[in-house]
């Protein structure tokens, strides 16, 4: 929709508007009213405006529409975390990324989103050895998805593990920097991009 393509144009005031406006048209306690306050939630993360978008998924976890314990709702507890993790309350969002959703079925997305974030809060918790332990368990996923993982999350894996065996250390391995370069890089078919399970670039 207009206010997605105003995200990719990194146009985001513009795209907050579309999204609050598009929410105008369309009757309370409706699916469409939903996916456009997604769309606003979206604007704002991507803005950086991290405390109202807090708010905004807080509205949404508590729409009558959604019910708790379904993937929509597991979603949109993610995104609750990833607000928290931005905000600086890493216990909180390590908690909810401890928890058992129903995003974590999706094996090849959204539970490895969770397992990024999980680990960006352990790093920030500085539990080094539950760190290095979070990325063995994934490459124990890669191996059995190995066929339907996206390159760039093979990638992730690989600076992450380069990261561990170099015991967690601010200065990155010339291997490291090479693996963060490709994934940093515009140009790059790896390079980060919207709407997909990683929220927080690693």
């Amino acid at each position: 929709n207009t206010s997605m393509c105003q995200v990719y144009n990194h146009n985001y005031a513009a795209a907050l508007a579309s999204s609050k406006k598009a929410q105008t048209y369309y009757p309370d306690k409706s699916s469409s009213i939903l996916a456009s306050k997604q769309q606003e939630f979206y604007a704002l993360f991507y803005s950086e405006q991290y405390k109202l978008a807090n708010e905004v998924v807080k509205e949404l976890l508590n729409s009558s529409i959604v019910n708790s314990g379904d993937f929509r709702y597991d979603k949109f507890l993610f995104l609750n975390a990833c607000t928290l993790f931005k905000l600086g309350f890493h216990e909180d969002a390590m908690s909810v990324c401890n928890r058992t959703l129903e995003i974590n079925k999706d094996k090849v997305r959204w539970d490895i989103g969770v397992r990024y974030l999980k680990f960006m809060c352990l790093v920030e918790l500085n539990d080094f050895d539950a760190a290095q332990k979070c990325v063995e368990a994934y490459r124990q996923i890669l191996k059995r998805k190995k066929q339907t993982i996206s390159s760039r999350d093979e990638l992730i894996y690989k600076l992450l593990n380069e990261y561990c065996r170099k015991g967690l250390s601010s200065n990155p391995s010339v291997k490291l920097e090479t693996f963060w370069k490709k994934l940093t890089s515009i140009n790059d078919a790896n390079y980060w991009n919207y709407y997909t399970h990683e929220l927080i670039p690693i």
